[in-house]
């Protein structure tokens, strides 16, 4: 034991704090025991440990009080072990309590049902600290087994994103082994017809039409962008003749002039709408990036908000058929769609099994193939790029996608948001809309696009 240690009230507090201004080389040492030293010099007090490592001599300093030192030190050791007690379903919980209030009320519900499905089930009652790359592998292998690839992803990246978030609160150790944990990537998926010994060029035209030539790769992105062809059979016929809610097409149309997700169409509301300057101004907590987002509204845009004003009936531009003080659902308007398609290698039987196709089970039935309400944002994105020649700075921001810093520090003081191209875009786009809506199929090339003739 360490005998003649240092007293804080008669040594350490009553230790000079000036020494001989003559002497510049001066100090004071003042032993603890054990290698614990209070050195005094003319520019402070430090404390000094010596100490041996692996048979090497080593000296340690520190500023301030080491009592108070190892006390904070303890303390934090001290939270991080409760941390470590706690369960990867507490820090789920936390986490949904917290972050999960600041999100989209149907994507919250979506992460809580791929937590309890996929990630609950392997990791949940594991201590974070014991939580491992194994076993969510392994719950992922299972879910692509059964089909479920997409859905397996996304509860992966709510893995990713829920690690940082207990990092960034000392819930999770910086070194935790799913720190650095990154999704599969993504595998596409051969279907019968693309396989080699299968393929057949004239049978994948007369198939998909002459309007898929020189869509080279598109069979391996998500979705599909509608022709011009297909816009005009939707628009000019298919919708005027279907039963779906007038709220359900004017959704489409809306969607489909202004490029915005189906989530923020529905729950467009009418205090957002400006009505004198045509636009519609989405708030920052309704966006997806949480970044403002302003939408010029085209003749044919503008025309669908008339068209659900005259029929007002609460605070929701398109308003739910039954709450009243709702708006509709983005699944209703999607059913409404899927349910109106029926295709030649599909089950007839099934089908009818639903109540909305029996009257109309293939109305909206494209030459194109199945199409989907989500692939309304992709055919605007896709089609304003060949009817205006618009450059991809334009469409990201008519789509509100996020605009990486191109230009380092210069990017925080450029106000420049192209809104005159943008309104301009969605114009000439508008008044192609209005023309398929008319019977008319759009045939305009845009003017900085050069027309190439064979010899």
């Amino acid at each position: 034991m360490a005998k003649n240690l240092l007293s804080y009230e008669t040594d350490v507090k009553s230790a000079p704090d000036k020494l001989d201004e003559d002497d510049l080389g001066a100090e004071l040492i003042l032993n603890d025991g054990d290698g614990l030293q209070l050195l005094i010099t003319k520019s402070g007090r430090y404390w000094r440990f010596r100490y041996s490592l692996n048979g090497v001599r080593v000296v340690g300093w520190m500023n301030g009080d080491p009592v108070e030192r190892i006390v904070t030190e303890t303390s934090a050791k001290n939270e991080l072990a409760e941390a470590r007690r706690l369960t990867m379903n507490d820090l789920y919980t936390r986490w949904d309590s917290s972050h999960g209030l600041t999100i989209d009320p149907h994507s919250r519900q979506v992460r809580r049902s791929h937590w309890r499905c996929y990630l609950a089930p392997a990791i949940g009652d594991k201590p974070i600290e014991d939580a491992s790359k194994n076993a969510v592998m392994a719950a992922y292998d299972a879910a692509v087994a059964n089909g479920k690839a997409n859905t397996a992803r996304d509860a992966l990246g709510l893995l990713v994103q829920l690690i940082h978030w207990g990092v960034e609160r000392g819930l999770v150790a910086e070194d935790h082994k799913l720190r650095l944990f990154k999704k599969p990537a993504r595998k596409t998926k051969i279907t019968e017809d693309q396989r080699p010994e299968n393929f057949n060029a004239n049978d994948f035209i007369a198939k998909h039409g002459d309007e898929v030539i020189g869509q080279d790769g598109e069979e391996d992105k998500a979705g599909r962008a509608l022709q011009f062809g297909e816009l005009t059979e939707l628009l000019h016929k298919k919708l005027p003749e279907s039963a779906q809610a007038i709220t359900g097409k004017c959704i489409v149309r809306y969607m489909l002039a202004t490029g915005v997700r189906a989530s923020q169409a529905v729950k467009l509301r009418w205090d957002w709408v400006s009505m004198e300057r045509r636009m519609v101004i989405y708030p920052t907590g309704s966006m997806k990036k949480h970044k403002m987002h302003h939408v010029h509204l085209s003749d044919f845009a503008f025309l669908q908000i008339l068209q659900m004003q005259s029929i007002r009936t609460n605070d929701f531009v398109f308003p739910a058929p039954i709450k009243a003080a709702s708006h509709v659902l983005r699944s209703n308007v999607s059913t409404d769609i899927t349910t109106r398609q029926h295709y030649a290698d599909e089950d007839f039987a099934k089908r009818m099994t639903k109540s909305r196709a029996r009257s109309q089970y293939d109305l909206y039935n494209l030459s194109g193939g199945r199409w989907t309400l989500y692939d309304l944002r992709r055919t605007t994105a896709t089609r304003l790029m060949e009817l205006t020649g618009a450059d991809w700075d334009v469409v990201k921001r008519v789509l509100a996608h996020s605009q990486k810093a191109q230009h380092g520090e210069t990017d925080k003081y450029v106000r420049f948001s192209r809104w005159e191209e943008r309104c301009a875009a969605l114009d000439q786009w508008g008044a192609a809309l209005a023309g398929c809506e008319s019977g008319v199929v759009p045939n305009h090339i845009a003017d900085n696009v050069l027309v190439l003739k064979r010899a």
